[in-house]
């Protein structure tokens, strides 16, 4: 009875190293809506069971494109990249706040982009936090309440707006903790009471969404619009458990396979694994990453294609006889050599030559005195000496 009990614990209980599972989905299954969709991600075909239920890289595909499932909804998945560790997705994520009738009452956000229970987090290196308003000061709070992250935007008139700049004039950006799974965010007035200026009727409400960098543009008409209906793009990181790749190593191992590496994530939680350079394949399923062969194809590192060796986990380019240089098109490729240089290298050869001919040649005239020496002893006295 007590080990049926135990066996229910474990059953019940997630382990916090989390191994990865081929069977649950069909490995590399091939894409949804021509994105592809590679293990450990995998199709999914069942969400009315529950998101508890569901796998952790779990992707559902129907009329809709591929969606990752998360505790605040579907999000359309618009990238998955293995080698970086990242899923992009779409959605309208834009939190607001508004103060009613102008009379300074806040209300609540719009929505909320949660990821806590899953193995992902918000990318601190691909996303912005970015806030437009008049009157906007938006902060990231951390689960004990401190500020984390935040910045304000403020104008007075149409004139001080500049579109495509977010420097704090109607628009500003601030960069996101590590390992953030939550938007906990909170509006503060700047100006301590609402009103439309002269000469920007500016709504009156405060936004804060997260971005990838670089894509969102800035412009006036964010200013005077609610942007709930504008998709925007939002990078995730993901990891394997919660645990680095030493204290995986300590136990049962990571699930790296072989010509691959295992690395802590960039975000704090978790690893990932990498297939090492000059191999490429997944490198979370059997037999592992395989080489590459650098010489066929477009990619031939090689400045005379057809003088390129492969290597394991690599190449060589070789130059044509009266050339010189690694033969490489990012290194000093092959140049030729110059009527001087040839003359001081056959030059150098010939002295070499001369060189060794004398050595021999001394050689082999001393061991015929010492010869001769020997057969004149030999005569005088009767013994060899």
């Amino acid at each position: 009875m007590l080990v049926l009990l135990l066996l229910l614990l474990a059953l019940l209980c997630p382990s916090s190293s989390q191994r990865l599972d081929p069977s649950v989905f069909k490995p590399d299954a091939g894409s949804c809506y021509n994105i592809s969709i590679p293990y450990p991600f995998g199709i999914i075909g069942n969400y009315s069971l529950g998101l508890e239920h569901l796998p952790s890289f779990g992707i559902i595909c129907n009329g809709s494109g591929p969606m990752l499932p998360l505790p605040s909804g579907q999000y359309e998945v618009v990238d998955i990249s293995l080698p970086q560790g990242t899923i992009t997705i779409l959605g309208r994520a834009v939190a607001w706040r508004c103060l009613d009738n102008f009379s300074g009452i806040s209300l609540p956000p719009d929505q909320d982009l949660s990821l806590e229970g899953t193995p992902f987090t918000f990318s601190d290196m691909k996303n912005k936090f970015t806030v437009v308003g008049c009157d906007a000061m938006a902060t990231i709070q951390g689960a004990n309440g401190s500020y984390i992250s935040g910045c304000a935007a403020f104008c007075v008139s149409k004139k001080t707006v500049v579109e495509g700049v977010c420097s704090g004039v109607g628009c500003c950006q601030a960069p996101i903790p590590r390992a953030l799974k939550r938007l906990n965010l909170n509006f503060t007035s700047i100006r301590g009471q609402i009103g439309a200026t002269q000469d920007v009727p500016w709504d009156p409400c405060s936004k804060a969404f997260l971005v990838k960098e670089d894509e969102y543009v800035f412009t006036y008409d964010d200013l005077i619009s609610n942007m709930n209906n504008q998709n925007r793009t939002v990078v995730l990181e993901w990891s394997i458990g919660n645990q680095s790749c030493s204290e995986m190593d300590s136990k049962n191992g990571t699930e790296c396979k072989a010509n691959s590496h295992c690395y802590n994530s960039t975000n704090g939680i978790g690893y990932r694994c990498k297939c090492f350079d000059g191999f490429e394949g997944n490198p979370y399923l059997s037999p592992g990453c395989e080489d590459i062969n650098e010489c066929k194809g477009p990619n031939n590192p090689c400045v005379h294609p057809n003088r390129c060796k492969n290597t394991i986990g690599g190449s060589i380019c070789k130059c044509p006889f009266g050339m010189s240089g690694d033969g490489t098109l990012r290194g000093t490729g092959c140049k030729k050599v110059e009527l001087l240089e040839i003359i001081l290298g056959v030059g150098l050869v010939m002295v070499l030559i001369v060189f060794a001919l004398v050595l021999w040649t001394y050689w082999l005239l001393k061991k015929r005195r010492l010869a001769r020496r020997k057969q004149r002893y030999f005569l005088q006295n009767g013994v060899s000496c």
